[in-house]
C-alpha cells in the first residue's frame, strides 16, 4: 500500500512540475515587431525603428550598416531616449514590460550606429 501511494505521489509531482514548466515556456518566446510599441521624443522615427530591430534581433531583409562613407573618421553622435513596451510579457499581472533605453546612436542617414548606455526595466499595467 505504502508504495502505490508513492508512486501515486510521485507521479503527481512530476505532473505538477511539468505543467508548471510548460505554462513558464508559453509566455517567454517569440518577440514579433508587431508586439513591441516604442516611442521617443528625441530620436527620429526611421531611426527609432532601426535601434528597436536591432535591439530585439529581429532581422531585415539588408543587414545592418555600421557606417557610411562620411563616417569613417567617426560618427556623428547624438543621445536620445527609446522606449518599448512588450504587451502580455509576463504570466501575471502587471503582464506588460517597459524599457527606458539611453541611446548614443549616428545622426547620419545610412549609418546604423548605435550604442545602449543604459536601461531602465519595468513591469505596467496596460494589458489585462
Amino acid at each position: 500500500m505504502k508504495r502505490k501511494s508513492k508512486k501515486i505521489l510521485l507521479l503527481i509531482i512530476l505532473f505538477t512540475v511539468t505543467l508548471a514548466t510548460l505554462h513558464a515556456n508559453a509566455f517567454s518566446g517569440k518577440i514579433t515587431f508587431d508586439s513591441i510599441e516604442y516611442s521617443s521624443n528625441d530620436i527620429p522615427t526611421e531611426k527609432l525603428e532601426q535601434i528597436v530591430k536591432s535591439m530585439y534581433g529581429i532581422s531585415e531583409d539588408d543587414p545592418i550598416n555600421r557606417g557610411n562613407l562620411l563616417c569613417i573618421f567617426g560618427h556623428s553622435k547624438a543621445n536620445g531616449t527609446a522606449k518599448t513596451i512588450e504587451h502580455r510579457y509576463y504570466p501575471t499581472a502587471p503582464k506588460c514590460k517597459e524599457t527606458v533605453s539611453f541611446v548614443e546612436y549616428c545622426t547620419r542617414s545610412g549609418c546604423d550606429y548605435f550604442v545602449i548606455t543604459g536601461q531602465s526595466v519595468n513591469r505596467i499595467v496596460c494589458c489585462s
